[in-house]
């Protein structure tokens, strides 16, 4: 289904993929100013369809298709844990910005297929929905987003790029087999 609506100027163009979290997430785009929510995509069609027509935008059941559009900016991946990395890949390849959801994979390997990559994308690091204590304040994490990708020196504490989520990973993990077996695990 297409909704034919110009992109306003300034606006960067969010897409969001997964909706049994990602849902939540379209309202919160469509607070942000600098910010325009364009597609959803669902592997199900009835929620790729009532989502799409709540939120005024085009639906997708096929990513790939939803990635093709030139006013979308950036995708954020809301898949259950241990699918992000395919999306992140073919957004990537598609040439568009990157946010995923914590954590970014289930194994360092999956991890290493996006950090190895050079994908330049972020993953929430806080609470989504919290206003951000820097100067000037964001309503939330896509409007952290939209601002670095605007003027690309902007910071935000609630994102870490793909690196940090990486190393976050490899840490969660081994505090996981510690507790698991009882040993004590050295990171590299």
């Amino acid at each position: 289904m297409k909704v034919n609506m110009a992109k306003a100027p300034g606006q960067i163009g969010f897409g969001i993929i997964g909706l049994g979290f990602g849902e939540s997430r379209c309202a919160m785009v469509q607070q942000v100013p600098e910010a325009r929510l364009v597609a959803v995509a669902s592997r199900t069609e009835e929620r790729a369809r009532a989502t799409g027509v709540k939120f005024e935008v085009d639906w997708y059941t096929d990513y790939h298709r939803m990635l093709e559009r030139n006013d979308l900016d950036v995708v954020a991946i809301y898949t259950p844990s241990g699918a992000h990395t395919e999306i992140v890949q073919a957004a990537a390849r598609a040439g568009k910005h990157v946010l995923t959801t914590k954590p970014l994979e289930i194994s360092l390997a999956r991890a290493d297929a996006i950090v190895d990559g050079k994908v330049a994308m972020w993953t929430v690091a806080s609470d989504e929905s919290a206003p951000s204590t820097l100067t000037p304040p964001a309503i939330n994490i896509f409007q952290d987003v939209a601002r670095w990708i605007q003027d690309g020196h902007y910071a935000s504490a609630t994102l870490a790029d793909g690196e940090d989520s990486r190393k976050t990973l490899e840490l969660v993990l081994a505090l996981y087999e510690s507790a698991r077996t009882g040993r004590t695990i050295a990171l590299g």
